[in-house]
């Protein structure tokens, strides 16, 4: 395995271990006042290139800024530290006592089984929800045979 060298900070002059997805890059260690003079440099590297020195001037930017700041009042008034805290709408929910559930105690066989009631329940009750028709009704049974052709289209079957 290659070691890697450590390098000189370029603001505090001392040794550090970069970064290992950074190594060709970074130039500063990580303590707060190396990252704030690294954030300097960009800066002042950023600005020294062609047109950025003007890029948020002039009277475009100027007629955004003011059209922004009037469609946004009180965007810079300080907030307070400490919201008021609102009561709960509702008590919170009591857990549940645990019911001995013989289901539970059955073989696997008999736990798919299970499941594939309850899924068959659920479809059911979905299609009756999305009609609005009881599974008495006439029509039904037409709304389970449209989602059943649907999925095999939607699966390639």
């Amino acid at each position: 395995m290659k070691r890697h060298r450590r390098i000189r900070c370029r603001h505090c002059n001392q040794l550090f271990m970069p970064d290992r997805y950074n190594r060709h890059r970074q130039r500063y260690c990580s303590s707060p006042e190396c990252r704030k003079a690294s954030k300097h440099a960009s800066q002042l590297k950023w600005l020294a290139k062609g047109d950025n020195w003007k890029y948020f001037r002039g009277p475009d930017n100027s007629k955004r800024v003011q059209e922004w700041r009037d469609a946004h009042p009180g965007y810079w008034r300080k907030h307070k530290r400490n919201p008021p805290v609102s009561p709960p709408l509702q008590e919170p929910a009591l857990k549940p006592t645990p019911v001995y559930d013989e289901r539970r105690l059955q073989t696997t066989f008999d736990a798919l089984q299970v499941f594939v009631m309850r899924l068959k329940l659920v479809i059911v009750g979905l299609a009756a929800r999305m009609t609005g028709k009881d599974a008495q009704q006439e029509g039904f049974g037409t709304v389970l045979d449209e989602s059943y052709l649907m999925g095999r289209t939607i699966y390639g079957i």
